[in-house]
């Protein structure tokens, strides 16, 4: 029954494809790319589940043996990626970007961050070009000095204090903050506040320089340093 099946269901196909050459070889392209899409996702769920149980040990309690999670790896490199509205932050690791990165949908205009651990925290540089080589943004730099004292967010009559402490991991050389990109997902995962239109970000630098951005302007970081450009 089963090779009657297979002869029959490959007879088939061949008589399609004798019927209209041009969309059965459409129909079997979109196949394969949908099957290798669905491919990587499940390795990368897979992945996940695998590195979970890797860290899980025996201890032994009360003469009871249980199974308890260990910290994770903090030192692997991760590209972390989210689309407006910014209600969920997805994970790519260091290893798997590659390979999977056409499952990142560039027409949904997603915000990117390469993740590092450096001295002893983790830290996030800002980058666009999704087909990038990510390793020649290695090893991220953070800035050594504290550029800013406060920082301010105004939107529709409102006032939000940005903790200094929220903000760091992202003063990064070679990286960028305050895009309108940027400050609509920081303030959605930080105030879950959604940003459209104006507003304006009022800050006080280690300078006493007091300085005003709006919404088509933004900071990079360069040298230690940061310049205030137009979107």
């Amino acid at each position: 029954m089963l090779m009657f099946l297979t002869f029959g269901g490959g007879f088939l196909l061949f008589l399609y494809y004798l019927y209209d050459n041009q969309s059965f070889n459409a129909n079997m392209y979109n196949l394969y790319f949908k099957s290798v899409n669905t491919y990587h996702s499940c390795m990368i769920q897979f992945e996940d589940l695998q590195s979970y149980y890797n860290k899980l040990t025996l201890t032994d309690v009360d003469n009871t043996n249980k199974i308890i999670p260990v910290d994770d790896d903090v030192n692997e490199n991760q590209v972390v990626y989210s689309y407006e509205p910014y209600t969920l932050d997805n994970t790519l690791s260091y290893y798997s970007y590659i390979p999977n990165v056409n499952m990142i949908e560039r027409s949904r205009n997603p915000i990117l961050f390469l993740k590092s651990y450096v001295n002893d925290c983790y830290v996030f540089l800002q980058f666009e070009d999704i087909s990038l080589n990510i390793n020649t943004l290695l090893p991220l730099k953070p800035l050594e000095d504290n550029l800013f004292i406060q920082i301010e967010f105004v939107y529709k009559g409102t006032t939000y204090d940005i903790s200094l402490n929220n903000l760091t991991p992202f003063i990064v050389n070679n990286s960028y903050i305050f895009n309108n990109k940027f400050t609509k997902w920081f303030m959605k995962s930080k105030f879950d506040i959604d940003v459209e239109g104006e507003y304006t970000i009022k800050i006080i630098d280690e300078a006493i320089n007091m300085l005003e951005l709006n919404e088509k302007q933004y900071i990079v970081f360069e040298n230690d340093s940061y310049t205030i450009k137009d979107a």
